[in-house]
């Protein structure tokens, strides 16, 4: 038997396990031999991947799995100069990760990576600075000056920017005990734009509902008050930065890594049954909002530190505390507090590359780190960082995942992204 991700489906191929639609529902049973029509359903209904039974070879001896179809096993096909180029590409990609070499993540991760490679699949960003600066001369000419203090950056956050009032109008409904599903439709429905974007997101394949839905009220019935809430916020954040950092960094770069991040940590909340998985979507979404801020008001000093992390060889966050005294995450959650979100989303953005920190929010902060280092792993988009953070292992332990869970996540996450970057309008850059 063996798992296979989505797009590795051929037809001929025998299910050795039942499938069912996020709802529990039967879609195909035990022994279907697959045809290009079930393919299609399964990519409609999308589901990630499959178990299938290995062919039974003619003189009856026992079946071994095909190398290119089980999922953390390196493919056959590729020319050993190819596949000696994916293996470097994924030990350049896991530098900071070596030490984690033998944790029963790495090589699972590793694998994918180096079949992603050898399969064609092209990443979003170049090899520099993780694709982020638009501007390639940022950081080339002069001094940086001195960076502004923590509180001084703070202190200028709302100059930076600032939610949209349908957001906090739609916070206030929502907490109102006295508000009902319909107090909550016509808030959204005075604004066109939103609407628009909720109805798109709702019908993605993120929630892969078998029917069109046509209406907020529909919406809010089948997803919820709260759940449509985070979303709202998640579709209204990604306009709220622009202006000046549209000339510095590619945005469409940085918010396709952030919706990737998002994607992942809903799926982690996903697997271990935890309630309102939009909140972990709309945090992964937030994690690295700080860097915007300091893009907008750094953008020199910025520069230089994503130049130092790839020359140098460490992680970015490691270069923005030697240039500026402190990192993304502390401007990010500072942020989202001043925004007036909860610390249910404060705190796992403030300490997604040091999940250990965190005091309330354990588990989600897991979550976080978790979703960004696969996120990195991916190459969709970039928010600065060429290589994979650091895993803390830890943080992954306390999932109690299995290792083999992460390639169908990760294949699942790149078609979700893909489409989902259309619902938010971004600009396609390379």
């Amino acid at each position: 038997m063996a798992i296979i991700v989505r797009n590795d489906l051929r037809p001929g191929m025998t299910l050795a396990q039942d499938v069912a639609d996020r709802h529990g529902r039967l879609l195909l049973g035990t022994g279907t031999i697959l045809e290009d029509k079930h393919i299609r359903m399964l990519k409609l209904w999308g589901i990630p991947s499959i178990k299938v039974m290995d062919d039974a070879p003619p003189d009856g001896k026992t079946p071994t799995a095909k190398p290119d179809s089980v999922v953390g096993a390196l493919p056959v096909g590729p020319s050993p100069e190819a596949l000696e180029r994916a293996r470097a590409l994924a030990f350049d990609l896991f530098h900071h990760n070596l030490i984690q070499r033998k944790h029963p993540l790495f090589p699972v991760l590793l694998s994918y990576c180096v079949h992603e490679a050898t399969r064609g699949t092209k990443p979003d960003r170049p090899t520099d600075n993780g694709g982020l600066l638009r501007d390639k001369s940022a950081g080339k000419g002069g001094g940086v000056g001195r960076p502004p203090s923590m509180t001084e950056l703070v202190s200028s956050v709302r100059e930076v920017a600032s939610l949209p009032a349908v957001y906090h109008q739609l916070v206030q409904v929502v907490n109102d005990p006295r508000s009902s599903a319909a107090d909550v439709a016509k808030v959204i429905s005075g604004d066109p734009g939103l609407t628009a974007r909720l109805l798109r997101l709702v019908n993605s394949a993120m929630y892969g509902f078998p029917g069109r839905i046509e209406t907020v009220s529909r919406a809010v019935a089948l997803v919820g008050m709260s759940e449509l809430c985070e979303l709202a916020l998640a579709t209204s954040v990604i306009g709220t930065f622009g202006g000046a950092l549209q000339r510095t960094i590619h945005m469409g770069m940085f918010w396709r890594h952030c919706l990737a991040c998002g994607v992942i940590a809903r799926g982690l909340a996903k697997a271990l049954r935890m309630p309102n998985e939009e909140r972990l979507f709309v945090t992964g979404l937030l994690h690295d909002v700080g860097r915007l801020v300091m893009f907008a008001r750094m953008p020199d000093t910025m520069a230089r530190a994503l130049e130092e992390a790839d020359t140098e060889r460490i992680p970015v966050v490691n270069a923005e505390l030697t240039a500026c005294g402190y990192t993304h995450m502390g401007v990010g959650r500072a942020l989202l507090l001043e925004w007036q979100l909860p610390e249910s989303h404060a705190e796992p953005a403030g300490c997604h590359h040091k999940p250990g920190a965190a005091k309330r929010f354990v588990v989600e902060s897991a979550i976080i780190h978790v979703a960004d280092v696969f996120a990195h792993a991916l190459r969709i988009g970039g928010s600065g960082d060429r290589r994979v953070p650091p895993l803390d292992p830890a943080a992954w332990d306390r999932l109690e995942l299995s290792p083999e869970a992460a390639p169908p996540l990760l294949e699942e996450a790149r078609m979700q992204v893909a489409e989902l970057a259309a619902v938010f309008d971004l600009e396609k850059t390379r």
